[in-house]
């Protein structure tokens, strides 16, 4: 019981982490979008540009891709919080959680390393009409970036806080108000990811607005386990 207690307010910490360093990154992105971005680009585009030209950012990116295995004890930690409430329902949403978390390590590797080189070379492709290679990078980006991150990550992640929030409503003495929020945020998140599918409600670029989203409600569950840290 006392290595459960444990566990639990371990993982609880690793979620604070996470959502305090998504909601300071989404933060930063946002500023420094706005500030830097030209008549001519969105603040995407900026931050993209940014990117491009410091290596600074470059590690920025390839650290927030690497933080995200933190959320392997944080999954663990609210798996062993609710299990006895529903074991199965825990079991499938902790897999959704991992497939979820492997999709955005994923695309921010690949920012940081495949995305970090194209785009510096993008200029000179279209210039020098490399036409074709210049579209395969696109097509590239728009599969990892749109594909595996937003549809499979986001959507993935979405099941994870509805089938967490659904467990939490089900006979816990878990704050009322946070299981609800979790349960709706993973509604709305998974109707998103569908409806943008489908062309009709598009996702912020790349998820700034999301990762914030997704931050809070970790900021509140793990502050509940981690003042807690026990089983419910």
């Amino acid at each position: 019981m006392e290595d459960t207690s444990k566990a639990i307010r371990t993982g609880a910490l690793m979620m604070i982490i996470l959502a305090v360093s998504w909601i300071s990154l989404a933060i930063v992105l946002n500023v420094a979008g706005h500030y830097y971005s030209h008549a001519s680009e969105t603040p995407a585009m900026a931050i993209i540009r940014l990117f491009q030209q410091s290596h600074l950012w470059r590690f920025v990116l390839t650290l927030h891709a690497l933080e995200l295995l933190l959320m392997i004890p944080a999954g663990i930690s609210v798996y062993y919080a609710f299990r006895h409430v529903s074991n199965y329902t825990m079991v499938v949403a902790t897999i959704f959680l991992m497939i979820s978390m492997f999709a955005f390590i994923l695309v921010g590797l690949l920012w940081s390393s495949l995305d970090w080189h194209t785009g510096m070379i993008a200029a000179r492709l279209q210039q020098e009409g490399h036409l074709n290679v210049f579209a395969f990078v696109n097509a590239l980006n728009e599969y990892f970036n749109t594909y595996i991150a937003e549809y499979l990550g986001f959507f993935c992640s979405g099941v994870w806080m509805y089938l967490v929030g659904w467990v939490m409503l089900k006979g816990t003495d878990f704050p009322r108000s946070v299981s609800v929020m979790g349960f709706l945020l993973g509604l709305l998140q998974m109707a998103s990811v569908l409806f943008k599918a489908y062309g009709l409600a598009p996702i912020s670029t790349h998820g700034f607005d999301t990762f914030p989203t997704m931050g809070l409600w970790f900021l509140l569950v793990g502050g509940v386990l981690l003042a807690e840290g026990k089983e419910y």
